[in-house]
């Protein structure tokens, strides 16, 4: 047990002593802070995974844009850039954008007076447990595996393992142990679930609202195209997305072979369809095989989009998704199309108790655990087949309280009147 916690602890390393230099960069700017006078409408926007732009930020983001044109607004924002591309773009465009590396150079102003990050959670490690800053987490996902405290298991409670989980929740994860501010949540279920996760206090407000990038899975949105996945026009006429949950170093490999991808091709020609594999950045060992087989039969019948970019606008087009845990599915429900979870490992993840309800209450369409099964179920779907839409329906309102539409203009209303009352 302790050899496998250390080998966890070198796998961090070179995280952990990024996240240790910030630290020591940041920190005479955190105490230079204490002595400014902070401007408490300027905000920026991140992303918690940092490059890209994506998410709940990008869509809320793109929402503030558009009502800027329309009339004057009293909060200050700037989307912060980790990626040279996402800044040029959003540079040509108009919109207001910092380099991240520019807010400890000529933009340090900036850095100094700013209140609050508006974020999609996760590791927002300088603004927050260093500078200072206010969050406001706008979450990426509301799906069935546990997040934050509720990840964390009696074992861990012993040992050697109080220090590996001292190091991840201060360096990796500090929202575990930061008071949340605001944060977004989806439903009365979802509220409680995000109650016992995160740290909150008497001071944090809930937001129950739907997600802004819902709103995208309902109609087209200006600006949505930026970094955003794109396929050829003549590729098929029906769209399958494949987007699993994140796995890193545990794929199995027996899964996507060569052979099963070739079985795979056969039912995709058979109904003219394509097959969009939306996969995890850390998901690299299969990113990589996959590419071999593109490459190998030159097929355009399966396409890996780059896992930076964002899949919502291409959801609302989607005819079949095919995920497992991911929130995705959740989110998915808007569009009220098939969904097929492929669940071929859920025994181990049963076993590692990481889920907030099962896949035997909560699932969303038919159920396999075999490449075989997927191939059958995606043959029948594709033919019409459907006997879910009642099922989608009723855990649409559990999970939603609220409709997309509109979403972001909520949350604005909400965050004008408790947040930034000083600002009007």
């Amino acid at each position: 047990m302790k050899l496998k916690i250390l080998k966890s602890l070198v796998r961090r390393t070179p995280k952990l002593v990024k996240r240790l230099l910030e630290f020591f960069v940041a920190m005479p700017i955190g105490f230079l802070r204490i002595f400014i006078r902070k401007d408490p409408c300027l905000v920026f926007f991140l992303l918690g995974g940092r490059k890209g732009f994506s998410d709940n930020p990008k869509y809320f983001y793109l929402y503030l844009i558009q009502r800027r044109k329309k009339e004057k607004i009293p909060i200050r924002f700037f989307w912060i850039a980790f990626s040279e591309k996402v800044h040029r773009n959003l540079k040509r465009l108009g919109y207001p954008v910092i380099r991240f590396k520019d807010l400890f150079g000529k933009r340090m102003n900036l850095l100094l007076r700013g209140s609050w990050i508006i974020s999609s959670g996760g590791k927002n490690f300088i603004f927050s447990f260093v500078l200072g800053y206010r969050v406001i987490f706008l979450w990426h996902g509301v799906g069935m595996k546990k997040i934050a405290f509720l990840t964390v298991r009696k074992h861990e409670e012993k040992g050697l393992s109080r220090i590996k989980k001292l190091l991840s929740w201060v360096f990796l994860d500090p929202q575990r142990f930061i008071p949340a501010n605001v944060i977004l949540v989806t439903s009365d279920f979802f509220y409680k679930v995000f109650k016992a996760a995160l740290v909150t206090n008497k001071q944090t407000v809930f937001i129950i609202d739907n997600y802004p990038r819902n709103e995208a899975l309902i109609s087209s949105i200006a600006g949505e195209d930026i970094f955003a996945a794109k396929i050829p026009a003549d590729v098929g006429e029906k769209i399958v997305v494949y987007a699993p949950t994140v796995r890193g170093r545990n794929w199995i490999s027996e899964v996507f072979t060569f052979d099963n991808l070739h079985r795979l091709e056969k039912v995709l020609e058979k109904h003219n369809a394509v097959f969009i594999m939306k996969l995890h950045p850390w998901d690299y060992r299969l990113t990589i095989s996959i590419r071999r087989y593109i490459k190998h039969r030159n097929t355009k019948r399966i396409i890996l989009v780059d896992p930076s970019l964002d899949i919502y606008p291409l959801l609302r087009r989607t005819d079949v998704l095919i995920s497992d845990y991911s929130s995705i599915w959740t989110d998915f429900l808007w569009v009220d199309k098939p969904i097929i979870h492929f669940a071929f490992d859920y025994k181990q993840w049963k076993q590692r108790d990481a889920f907030i309800f099962p896949l035997e209450i909560g699932y969303a369409g038919p159920v396999v655990s075999s490449f075989d099964e997927l191939l059958k179920t995606l043959d029948e779907v594709l033919s019409g087949l459907d006997h879910y839409k009642i099922r989608r329906c009723a855990l649409r309102r559990i999970f939603f309280k609220k409709p997309p539409m509109h979403a972001s203009e909520r949350i604005y209303q909400i965050l004008l009147n408790k947040v930034f009352r000083k600002c009007r």
